[in-house]
C-alpha cells in the first residue's frame, strides 16, 4: 500500500509490522526482484534502512569495503599500503581474515576457509580466470546478505527462486511488459550491449 499503507498502520512497530506480513491489496503475478551493480555502493543506505529499530531508533549500517588493489605476487595482494596474504588470511599481518572468496560472471568460482572464528571476507571479482577487476572487503552480515549471496555469488535456493535472466555483468534495457512476452516464446533472443568497460550496470532478475 506504499506510504499511505505505513502511515495508516504507524501506530506502533508492532502494528507496522503486522500490516506488512498481512497486506490489503494482493502482490502483482509475477513479482521480480531485481539486482544492479549500483545496488553495490549503495548497500549501506540499504543497511541503514534495513536494520533501523523500531523500537528505539537507530541502526548499525554496513557496507562493503573496496580495495584498490594493483598486484598479486606470491598469493600477497599490494592494495596501496595494505598487504593482504592469501596464505595465511591476515592483512597487514593483522587483521584476520576469514575467508576468501572468487566470483566470476555471478557465480562464486573458488573459496578459501582460514581457521580464524573473527575476521572478514574478502570477495575477488574476476574479469576472466587470470584477472581480477574488484576487490571487496566486508563482515558477515554482508557477506551472509540476500543480496550478495543472490546476486554476486549466485546463490539461491531454487524452491523459492527461479533465475529469470542473468546478464552478468552487462547493462540490459527494457520494460516489462515486453520481457514477459519474450519470456513466454521458446525461441527468443535479448541483445545486450556494454556501454563501459567496466561496465556501469549490472542486471539480474530472480522470478519467485
Amino acid at each position: 500500500e506504499g506510504n499511505r499503507g505505513i502511515n495508516d498502520n504507524n501506530s506502533s512497530p508492532e502494528a507496522l509490522l503486522e500490516a506488512v506480513r498481512n497486506p490489503v491489496d494482493t502482490p502483482w503475478d509475477p513479482v521480480y526482484l531485481l539486482f544492479t551493480a549500483d545496488m553495490i555502493g549503495k548497500y549501506g543506505a540499504f543497511s541503514k534502512i534495513g536494520s533501523w529499530n523500531l523500537a528505539k531508533g537507530g541502526s548499525q549500517p554496513k557496507g562493503y569495503q573496496n580495495l584498490s588493489c594493483q598486484s598479486i605476487e606470491e598469493n600477497v595482494m599490494t592494495c596501496g599500503k595494505t598487504k593482504v596474504d592469501l596464505n595465511q588470511g591476515r592483512i597487514n599481518q593483522r587483521v584476520p581474515l576469514k575467508r576468501v572468496v572468487q566470483v566470476m560472471g555471478g557465480r562464486m568460482v573458488g573459496e578459501k576457509k582460514y581457521p580464524n572464528r573473527n575476521g572478514y571476507t574478502l570477495q575477488i571479482i574476476m574479469a576472466n580466470p587470470r584477472q581480477f577487476s574488484e576487490v571487496q572487503l566486508m563482515e558477515d552480515d554482508v557477506y551472509l546478505s540476500n543480496f550478495n549471496q543472490m546476486f554476486l555469488l549466485g546463490k539461491f535456493d531454487p524452491e523459492y527462486f527461479e533465475e529469470t535472466l542473468n546478464a552478468f555483468p552487462c547493462p540490459v534495457f527494457f520494460d516489462l511488459s515486453f520481457l514477459k512476452r519474450v519470456l513466454l516464446l521458446p525461441e527468443a533472443f535479448i541483445i545486450f550491449k556494454c556501454f563501459s568497460n567496466p561496465p556501469f550496470l549490472t542486471l539480474r532478475i530472480i522470478h519467485f
